[in-house]
């Protein structure tokens, strides 16, 4: 019951994060998927937001599974005999369930293949018996026992953790950054700003935000006039605009900058501002400023 509840959750969060319908909410019109479920999932020091992926939880334990029964079961157990009588029948080989040592022998420290056929070879089969000799003559093999080894681990054993951040940088390696994005994303984790403050900070650096630039663009907003600024009526309401170079909004981004010490240029933008908080240091003075960052930003929340 708890693994149901847990997957419903994990389909419902999927939902609303990419702005699709949800099973567990009443029916309505699809949402706008500000952020894509891949940057969603990626790591945080990746850039992503950093929420578990159950698909890669799942394949992690099946893998936890798996090593088990390969390196500490019985090699019987994972070479059963898994030939039905009707694939069998289509198998020229004997030999289709066997390990690599009983076919093949030691003759004065070279290995020899003895390869066995449920009947004579057909006259085109040759050249194809050729061509796996040829195939199996690079191989190397190895007198000393075969064991297994986990390559995304130093030790070489399976390790749930390197497993799982390794199937999540494959299941989210189509997902792109811009350059800028993959410089400051990280970065944003690394702040003294409250957990709300900076998802929303990681959104706006992203463009991922309903501003009135972005709502004209999706459609929403079908005038093109109805995206001026709501607080000076000057531009349009983009990220830059709205969080920075507004004559409403950068008197206060001055006046914080100018308490905490900090000097910036005239034109102030979102990746500007955020790379003066960047290098303040940790004292009391500078988390209050990461504070009053936010509260910058619930401003625009409560318009």
């Amino acid at each position: 019951m708890w693994l149901e509840i847990r997957f419903l959750t994990h389909v419902y969060e999927k939902n609303r994060l990419e702005g699709g319908e949800s099973t567990l909410c009443a029916q309505g019109p699809r949402k706008i998927a500000w952020v894509s479920w891949g940057k969603v999932c990626k790591p945080k020091s990746d850039g992503g937001l950093g929420v578990r992926d159950l698909r890669a939880v799942n394949l992690k334990l099946l893998g936890k599974w798996r090593w088990r029964l390969i390196s500490g079961g019985d090699p019987e157990d994972a070479i059963s005999d898994w030939f039905s009588e009707g694939v069998s029948k289509k198998v020229v080989s004997t030999q289709s369930t066997s390990t690599v040592r009983e076919m093949g022998r030691w003759v004065e420290g070279q290995w020899l293949w003895d390869l066995r056929w449920r009947r004579d070879l057909f006259v085109w089969e040759p050249n194809l018996l050729e061509s796996l000799n040829e195939i199996m003559d690079r191989s190397t093999i190895s007198t000393t026992n075969d064991s297994w080894c986990w390559k995304h681990d130093p030790s070489g054993c399976y390790s749930v953790k390197p497993n799982f951040l390794a199937l999540s940088r494959s299941t989210t390696d189509e997902v792109i950054f811009s350059v800028e994005e993959h410089r400051l994303l990280p970065k944003v984790w690394k702040t003294w700003a409250p957990s709300k403050v900076a998802v929303f900070y990681w959104q706006l650096l992203q463009d991922r935000l309903p501003t009135r630039q972005n709502l004209c663009h999706w459609g929403v907003i079908g005038d093109a006039s109805a995206s001026m600024c709501v607080l000076c009526g000057l531009g349009p309401e983009s990220a830059d605009h709205l969080f920075g170079s507004c004559n409403q909004i950068s008197p206060i981004w001055y006046s914080i900058l100018r308490w905490l010490s900090v000097e910036l240029v005239p034109s102030l933008g979102v990746v500007e501002v955020f790379d003066a908080f960047l290098g303040m240091g940790v004292g009391r003075k500078d988390r209050l400023g990461w504070c009053l960052r936010g509260k910058v930003s619930n401003r625009w929340l409560l318009i």
